[in-house]
């Protein structure tokens, strides 16, 4: 899959049609599906105490599933044939913001499972959200859609800050004197 699907066979190299339909097509089974197992697979290696497979597995589903969300966004915007001309400022846009939503996901499924490993990846596709949106949306997009990027970046970063303090950074309370909570 990551040599494959990933490098020899990706319909952005190959300029291979994936179907007129948006999210069902041929990258449905190319990367979600594959990324899917990657992820049963990581859960499966962790809870069987196999760390490093499970790590290894969780990365790898990371990747497929990452390019999977881009080429669908790229899907939404080129249609078929995915190697099309230079992507629009709204092509851009919509990169960071499916990227930042992915990362959100990624941090609400680590609270709710209490996976710190899913916060940990979450906080890896944050980071190269903030740099990208920083290194290429803000010299490649021009006028609103500069703003609105740098606006919903601010606002989605305060979301998950607030997420942090709240769910995460929790300190317990300290008992009273009388025995009570204070």
């Amino acid at each position: 899959v990551l040599a494959g699907t990933m490098i020899l066979a990706n319909p952005l190299l190959t300029g291979d049609p994936v179907g007129a339909t948006p999210l069902i097509n041929a990258l449905l089974p190319a990367y979600a599906l594959p990324a899917l197992l990657f992820g049963a697979f990581a859960a499966a290696a962790g809870r069987r105490g196999a760390v490093r497979l499970s790590l290894a597995a969780g990365i790898a589903g990371l990747a497929v599933f990452w390019m999977w969300l881009g080429l669908s966004v790229r899907h939404a915007f080129q249609g078929p044939v995915l190697s099309g001309p230079a992507l629009t400022d709204g092509e851009l846009y919509a990169h960071s913001a499916a990227w930042l939503a992915f990362g959100a996901a990624l941090l609400a499924a680590g609270l709710w499972r209490r996976a710190l490993v899913l916060r940990y990846a979450s906080l890896v596709v944050v980071l190269a959200t903030v740099a990208k949106v920083f290194l290429v949306d803000m010299a490649a997009l021009t006028g609103l859609w500069r703003a609105v990027s740098f606006l919903g970046l601010g606002a989605a970063l305060m979301a998950i800050g607030y997420a942090y303090q709240r769910f995460v950074l929790v300190r317990p309370t300290a008992p009273a004197r009388d025995g009570t909570a204070e």
